[in-house]
């Protein structure tokens, strides 16, 4: 029993420790820098596009898809997000606010609307090779 009464100190001990961890001065949340900032996403990979056929549908987001829109589909990027679409054969590059989820078919890394793919110049087989740059994060993933 008095083994056990001697064990409760070093229990509640163990208890208060992680608070004072992130009290210490070497801490870099008492540094006074901010978060180092999210990496910007960059891809490179084969670009489709949907079109007049998916029109009206709902997207990811709760739009209406619109095929003269200069939207996208990514699989993870924040739905809002703006990215900079660059046909790598080219060079031609168009900006598309990401607004649903796809494509979901293998070796593919964006889905554009009819209109993106169309200025983009996508030719008789429907695909490109395209670059992704991040452009901004949509409002609501910043503030998470």
């Amino acid at each position: 029993m008095k083994n056990l009464l001697a064990f409760i100190p070093f229990l509640a001990f163990l208890q208060v420790l992680p608070a004072y961890a992130g009290q210490h001065p070497q801490h870099p949340m008492h540094k006074g820098t901010p978060p180092p900032p999210k990496a910007a996403a960059s891809q490179i990979g084969t670009a489709s596009w949907y079109g007049r056929s998916h029109a009206g549908r709902l997207t990811a987001n709760g739009e209406r898809f619109n095929p003269r829109a200069m939207t996208c589909a990514h699989r993870t990027l924040p739905l809002g997000s703006v990215v900079a679409v660059t046909n790598v054969a080219t060079g031609t590059q168009v900006t598309c606010r990401i607004n649903d989820r796809g494509p979901y078919i293998k070796g593919r890394i964006l889905d554009l609307s009819e209109r993106a793919a169309t200025r983009l110049g996508v030719g008789d087989k429907g695909l490109m090779r395209v670059r992704i740059d991040l452009v901004s994060r949509s409002s609501s993933d910043a503030e998470s």
